[in-house]
């Protein structure tokens, strides 16, 4: 088997059957260090720089969805063929693809700062480097990824950051219900968003050889169920022609969005660690007989013996595991925090030692601290996600005719007051070493449950209030 990584990239993007314009946008590189930007699907060898896929599906309408794509497709090649260095480490590799996500996202606000046609500019992304034998994946939004492997079932690599994901994490929901949900095209963040600066996700797979990676669009993931998906893949072995099967059964559908996907197909590689969950190759009989003459073979098998219970008694490190569950914050050179949730045969780390760490026992309220934090960010993510604050606003400003006055007042404060704990929770969010015992702990949870409930009563008004004005 070779050493080197061999693979074959191909990938399409569609329209759909609905839309008139395409949002998304495809940029794959076979080989960065040749600075080849295109992908036929013909056999590569993997360079030392590696291979990019990067799929971003616009948000905005016709005008804004494309240009924020295409923004972000040309400022991705530039980022690329401006490194000079490949980090070695697999943290900072990580750190710089986030870094190439938050600087496109500061370049989507520039471009469209003062211009009216381009305000909700913006767009969820997913940025695959494929160097060494690991696939390093960031993304923001719901575009995602998937790892097609013998074995594993169908199941996205990848955590949306959508409302719906959220949902079907929480067992509110199925993945299949998800797919047609009234909610489906709500990103709890995206590039561009103005007031909700994002926040990349970062996973890292060992690839090994067969294995299949694909990244797509949510408009595939609305078209076709994982099993669809898989069924394809197990049946066509050739990268083009299952991209494009892929791509004609989504087709054949509604299609109701843009359609995009790319494969990276290993077809070689020598890679034990993503392999440890494939049976060993069986030996042969005449390798367990035993010689029946002496010709110096009882030296040996007694030899062997010796060595196998040295084996047996020093200590030795343990593999990992196929899908080892890892730390949920990982801190990066530049500050930023990429969270993994789950690492595809976890990669070893060479400057690590092989002793245990250290356990530090923390006080109990502090991980409930955590916790309350990480549900309030989820809670002010969802408020910017529906634009909660402005259509309040909106409703104060220009209400509909007739409507009721107390129904009016009841809203503006509401609204006042939502504002105000949202602001009162960000000053009390992230202040960790403040949160000195229990009472702390309680006083911030009553806070949370709290705001959740003017939440859902100024959704209910609002909604009550639009009704009334779509109805009048």
């Amino acid at each position: 088997m070779p050493k080197e990584l061999e693979f074959r990239l191909y990938g399409e993007s569609h329209p759909g059957k609905v839309k008139k314009e395409n949002e998304d946008a495809l940029l794959v590189s076979s080989d960065l260090k040749s600075g080849t930007w295109s992908a036929n699907s013909s056999l590569v060898k993997l360079g030392t720089k590696g291979a990019v896929v990067f799929l971003a599906d616009g948000l905005g309408g016709q005008e804004a969805g494309p240009r924020a794509a295409e923004l972000l497709k040309a400022h991705t090649r530039y980022f690329f063929q401006t490194i000079e260095t490949i980090p070695e480490k697999d943290g900072e590799r990580l750190t710089l693809l986030s870094k190439c996500l938050t600087t496109a996202h500061n370049t989507l606000l520039e471009k469209s700062s003062g211009k009216e046609e381009l305000e909700d500019m913006g767009a969820t992304a997913m940025l695959a480097w494929i160097i060494g034998k690991k696939a390093y994946l960031v993304w923001v939004g719901d575009t995602r990824a998937y790892l097609y492997r013998k074995g594993l079932e169908p199941h996205p690599l990848t955590d949306d950051h959508s409302l719906v994901w959220e949902m079907v994490k929480q067992g509110e929901i199925t993945k299949s219900e998800a797919r047609n949900h009234p909610k489906n095209n709500k990103v709890l963040q995206n590039l561009g968003h103005s007031e909700n600066e994002p926040k990349p996700d970062g996973k890292i797979v060992n690839l090994a050889q067969d294995d299949r990676l694909m990244i797509c669009t949510d408009g595939l993931v609305k078209a076709l169920e994982d099993d669809e998906i898989w069924e394809v893949l197990a049946a066509e072995k050739d990268t083009k022609p299952a991209v494009k099967q892929i791509m004609n059964l989504a087709l054949e559908g509604e299609a109701i969005d843009n359609i995009t996907l790319a494969l990276f197909d290993v077809v070689a590689c020598l890679n034990p660690a993503a392999q440890q969950n494939k049976p060993p190759l069986a030996k042969k009989e005449s390798e367990h007989k035993i010689p029946t003459k002496f010709n110096g073979a009882w030296f040996v098998l007694g030899l062997i013996i010796f060595i196998g219970l040295v084996w047996l008694i020093l200590p030795r490190r343990t593999e990992a595991p196929i899908i080892d569950e890892i730390a949920d914050t990982t801190k990066t050179p530049l500050g930023d925090t990429i969270r993994f949730d789950e690492m595809l045969d976890a990669p070893e780390d060479s400057s690590a030692s092989d002793s245990a760490p250290e356990i530090q026992v923390e006080p109990p309220h502090l991980e409930a601290y955590r916790n309350l934090s990480a549900e309030f960010r989820a809670i002010k993510m969802r408020v910017d996600s529906t634009r909660l604050m402005k259509r309040v606003e909106g409703m104060v400003k220009s209400p509909p005719n007739a409507l009721d006055e107390s129904l009016l007042e009841e809203i503006r404060n509401r609204g006042e007051l939502v504002k105000a704990h949202l602001n009162q929770l960000a000053n009390e969010d992230g202040k960790l070493k403040e949160a000195s015992n229990a009472q702390d702990v309680n006083d911030l949870k009553i806070l949370v449950n709290q705001l959740k409930s003017e939440i859902a009563d100024l959704f209910q008004f609002l909604e009550l209030a639009e009704n009334s004005g779509d109805a009048l």
